[in-house]
């Protein structure tokens, strides 16, 4: 046996198999059926095709104000499943997906394949959780792209390749344009990032470049604006 890599006991196997099969079912929950939350009806998704119609501003549509105020970008990526018709939920659903596999790993590598995945089984029975990950909800959007950045730091950290500070300005650039509370969070953690690579001048200009381009791209920093204004 590989100290390193234990094996599973009885209880990290029945926690595995409880885990996949309740992926299994949300994530065809999340394929085929339609969301029906007020919030995914109202601006979620009715945003999206407000934006494909005639944009929000001078719109002869109804408009609601948070078709406006809101950041765009997690709810741009339900697009194509509009288009499609079916598989609303599917961008949240796989939040969830990703967020559990970080989980996963990193509780793995520190304490062992069977608390790491009573630790996802533990989420899975959240149903706050469950319910963000089955709708067009934002807010675990926000919580994926937070656990990619802690993901990609602890690779970083424990590997030391300067590679992963790719992902963490990724994610950092995607929060404001997730949710509005996106903001503070994005701020906090670039000043993080900028703040651990501040030994290598050239690689906090780097770094720093990166962040403002994500934003820029991926931010909404646009919508904030108009806000303000």
């Amino acid at each position: 046996m590989n100290p390193e890599r234990p094996s599973l006991t009885a209880l990290g196997r029945c926690a595995r198999s409880v885990v996949w099969t309740v992926f299994a079912y949300w994530g065809v929950i999340a394929l085929i059926c339609p969301v029906m939350t007020i919030d995914s009806q109202m601006y979620n998704l009715t945003r999206v095709e407000l934006a494909l119609r005639d944009g929000f501003f001078g719109s002869d549509y109804f408009t609601s104000v948070f078709h406006i105020v809101f950041p765009w970008s997690f709810d741009a990526l339900h697009l194509p499943f509009i288009l499609l018709g079916w598989g609303y939920a599917l961008p949240s659903y796989l939040c969830l997906v990703g967020t559990s596999l970080v989980v996963l790993t990193m509780i793995r590598a520190r304490l062992g394949p069977d608390v790491a995945w009573v630790g996802v089984l533990s989420l899975l029975a959240l149903p706050c959780l469950v319910y963000q990950a089955t709708s067009t909800k934002n807010d675990i959007g926000l919580l994926f792209s937070i656990a990619i950045w802690v993901y990609a730091r602890w690779r970083r950290n424990s590997e030391s390749r300067d590679s992963h500070l790719i992902w963490m300005v990724l994610a950092i650039g995607f929060q404001p344009g997730v949710k509005t509370t996106g903001l503070p969070i994005a701020a906090g953690l670039a000043g993080w990032t900028l703040w651990e690579v501040r030994a290598n001048r050239r690689l906090w200009c780097q770094t720093a470049a990166g962040l403002g381009g994500a934003v820029l791209l991926f931010g909404s920093i646009e919508t904030c604006l108009e806000s303000a204004r």
